[in-house]
């Protein structure tokens, strides 16, 4: 059974979003999505909604991780083929979040 986890972090300071994105999913990632936003500008588009909305105090992100078992992972010929999944993930948090993933 797929597996998501809220990964908790030092999420607090003005680097995080761009730490995250640019140090993490992007060289990891073999494609990455969003919502909400343009994921190539997501740090960027991100930092100004936070400024728009005065919205720079206490954690700036949520980090979620869905993990698949060995079993259910042999499903996917190319980690792609999940990108389906991401998209209805992001559909459940969309009217209230940014969102980019990488798969």
């Amino acid at each position: 059974m797929a597996c998501i986890k809220v990964a908790v972090g030092p999420y607090r300071d003005n680097n995080c979003l761009f730490r995250l994105i640019h140090k993490y999913i992007y060289p990891k990632a073999v494609y990455i999505g969003g919502m909400n936003i343009d994921p190539q500008y997501a740090s960027i588009e991100m930092e100004k909604v936070k400024s728009i909305w005065m919205q720079k105090q206490g954690v700036q992100l949520f980090h979620f991780i869905l993990s698949f078992s060995k079993t259910e992972s042999v499903r996917f010929v190319d980690p792609k083929d999940t990108r389906y999944i991401a998209y209805e993930i992001c559909e459940y948090f969309a009217d209230k979040y940014q969102i980019v993933f990488g798969i």
